[in-house]
């Protein structure tokens, strides 16, 4: 009576040995490091944090298999950014096609949530595989739109050579669309900008979400390589304003002439 559950004390020690992992990470202390970020995935696989160290700690010791395995099995459960993106430097030097071919075994794991549909549209277009992009963007729901979604569909419609109109819209919708997940307080909806064991508000204990939080904060993040696109396209857009607005000073420069 009154002892905890033995799952939620699993779970606990988990968290407890990330922290310790985040904390020697600071300290640059490699081997600890990779030692207790292994025993915090170990003791709870699907912690999103825990898997993303500890596939560094496998790559870094040589063992691509290890890391393989630990960031599929945290995909099954929850799909994430950051798994990605471990997932990507397992094999930093494999050519594209092997790169597809291991990202859509990952997505097949999970195949119906969001991230692996993202996951999927942003190598398409880095492949400039633009049907296939758009393929993937149609099974997304029309409630599952965030910024990101809006934002690869734009990049898709510019890359196909579509209506500039069209493009401008969806790009004016990912400005007040949801942002998407971030880590957020279960206990007081503080969002971080990274998991942490503690919040920083209300000093809860293991109470980070990865969920849409109900203030949505203003950044949100795509794949770098398609940031250019939107560069050139918010550059294309400088010269319309600054000429409506030339025209405008003129017209007041008349009125006041006559």
């Amino acid at each position: 009576k009154g002892s905890i559950p033995r799952d939620l004390h699993r779970r606990r020690d988990a968290v407890f040995a990330l922290a310790e992992a985040k904390d020697l990470l600071a300290e640059d202390s490699s081997i600890e490091k990779q030692e207790a970020a292994i025993e915090a995935n170990r003791l709870s696989p699907d912690l999103v944090p825990a898997a993303v160290l500890a596939a560094r700690a496998y790559i870094n010791r040589g063992k691509s298999r290890n890391a393989s395995r630990i960031i599929s099995k945290a995909w099954q459960s929850q799909p994430h950014p950051d798994l990605k993106t471990v997932f990507y430097e397992i094999f930093p030097q494999e050519g594209d096609e092997e790169k597809l071919k291991r990202v859509q075994k990952l997505c097949r794991l999970n195949p119906d949530h969001l991230e692996s549909k993202i996951s999927l549209t942003e190598l398409y277009l880095k492949q400039e595989n633009f049907p296939m992009a758009q393929r993937v963007l149609k099974k997304i729901h029309k409630r599952d739109r965030d910024a990101r979604v809006l934002t690869l569909m734009a990049v898709a419609e510019k890359g196909k050579g579509g209506d500039d109109q069209k493009i401008h819209e969806l790009l004016n919708l990912a400005i007040t669309a949801t942002r998407g997940p971030q880590w957020v307080c279960g206990k007081c909806n503080t969002v971080h900008a990274d998991w942490e064991p503690v919040c920083v508000n209300c000093s809860a204990l293991d109470s980070l979400e990865w969920k849409v939080p109900p203030k949505d904060p203003t950044d949100f993040t795509v794949s770098e390589d398609l940031l250019p696109f939107l560069a050139n396209e918010f550059k294309a857009k400088a010269p319309m304003k600054q000429k409506t607005s030339e025209k405008s000073l003129q017209m007041q420069e008349n009125e006041k002439s006559k």
